[in-house]
C-alpha cells in the first residue's frame, strides 16, 4: 500500500464526508507512509526507525481523539503502541548519539575544559552494535506486515457519533490529563517519569490541535505549535534522563569512565533548564479548564461547518 498522492494531511477538513470517513482516511495515510518509508532506499535505519514510530504515535493520538466513540480503541490502541514498542531499542541507540551532541553543542564552549570523548566512542560503539543491519531490517519488516493488516482494519473502522459530538470527549480527556499531569510534575521536581507522563498528554494534545486546526487555523495553528515546543522540550528532558541512566549503568564499560560524573552534572543542570521553561509555557498553554476549552472549540466547529 502506498500514500495517497492526493492525501488531504493530518487534519479532519471540509472535504472529509463524515469524523469517521476522516479518521479511516487519516489512520490509512499514515499507515501507508510508513511502508513507504521502510521501502524507501534513500533512508538509513535510523531515519526509517524514527519515522514509522513517529506514524504509530500519530495514529495513537487520532484515535485517542475519539476514543469514546470507537469501540476498537483498546484493541488498535495496543497494536500501534506494541509495534512501536519492538523499534525502541533501535531507536535509543541512535537518540543517545543525537542526544550527546546536541548537548555538547547547547554548552556553547562552557565545557571546553572537559574531555568527554570516551563517552562519545562508547556511544557511537553501542550505535553500532545496537544498529545491525540485518537484525534492523527483519524487525521493519515485521513491523512493515502489522501496518499492512491495520491498514485493511482503518478501512472499516465504525465511529459511533459524527460531528464535535465525536471528538469532544477525547479532546477534553486528553487535555485535562495533561493539566492533571503538569500538576503532578510541578508537585515532584526533577521526578523523570512525572516529566515523561506530562509530556505524552502533551504530545496527545498537540495532535489534537493539528487534526482540528481547520476549525480556526488563526487560533488554532499558534496553540498547536506551542503544544509541538512543550512537547519537544519535554522530550528533550526525557532523552537525557534515559542517556544519563545508560551512562550511570554502564560507566564501568566506558574506557575513562572518570568522565562520567561531569557529563552526568552537565545532563542534570540542561535538564533543570528545560523543566524551567516546560513549565513556564505548559502554565499558559493549559490555563484554561478542559471544559471551557471543549466548550469554546465545540463553537469554532459550530461556525466552520455552517460556513
Amino acid at each position: 500500500m502506498t500514500p495517497n498522492t492526493n492525501a488531504l494531511g493530518y487534519r479532519i477538513t471540509r472535504d472529509d464526508r463524515s469524523v469517521q470517513a476522516a479518521i479511516q482516511r487519516i489512520a490509512c495515510e499514515e499507515t501507508g507512509a510508513a511502508i513507504t518509508e521502510i521501502d524507501d532506499p534513500d533512508l538509513d535505519i535510523a531515519q526509517t526507525v524514527h519515522q514509522v514510530r513517529k506514524r504509530c504515535k500519530r495514529i495513537r493520538s487520532l484515535i485517542r481523539l475519539v476514543r469514546p466513540s470507537f469501540p476498537a480503541y483498546d484493541r488498535e490502541n495496543r497494536t500501534f503502541r506494541d509495534a512501536a514498542a519492538t523499534l525502541s531499542r533501535l531507536r535509543d541507540t541512535h537518540v543517545f548519539i543525537e542526544t550527546y551532541d546536541a548537548l555538547i553543542a547547547n554548552t556553547n564552549g562552557r565545557s571546553t575544559q572537559q574531555d568527554f570523548s570516551s563517552i562519545r566512542r562508547f556511544l557511537a560503539a553501542r550505535y553500532t552494535e545496537g544498529g545491525n543491519r540485518k537484525h534492523a531490517r527483519k524487525r521493519l519488516q515485521t513491523f512493515r506486515e502489522t501496518m499492512a493488516t491495520a491498514a485493511e482494519r482503518a478501512a472499516r473502522w465504525r465511529i459511533g457519533e459524527d460531528g464535535f459530538d465525536a471528538v469532544a470527549g477525547g479532546l477534553g480527556t486528553t487535555y485535562a490529563r495533561a493539566r492533571k499531569e503538569m500538576k503532578r510534575a510541578a508537585e515532584t521536581p526533577g521526578d523523570d517519569e512525572a516529566l515523561h507522563g506530562w509530556r505524552k498528554r502533551v504530545k496527545y494534545h498537540g495532535d489534537h490541535t493539528r487534526l482540528l486546526a481547520e476549525i480556526w487555523p488563526k487560533a488554532l495553528k499558534p496553540h498547536g505549535n506551542a503544544a509541538g515546543t512543550l512537547s519537544n522540550m519535554i522530550g528533550r528532558h526525557h532523552d537525557l534522563a534515559v542517556l544519563r541512566a545508560e551512562l550511570t549503568d554502564k560507566a564501568r564499560k566506558i574506557e575513562n569512565s572518570s568522565q562520567v560524573p561531569a557529563f552526568v552534572e552537565l545532563i542534570q543542570a540542561h535538564q533543570s533548564e528545560l523543566e524551567k521553561n516546560a513549565f513556564a509555557l505548559g502554565r499558559r498553554l493549559f490555563a484554561e479548564k478542559a471544559q471551557a476549552l471543549m466548550r469554546r472549540w465545540g463553537t469554532y466547529w459550530t461556525a466552520w461547518r455552517a460556513k
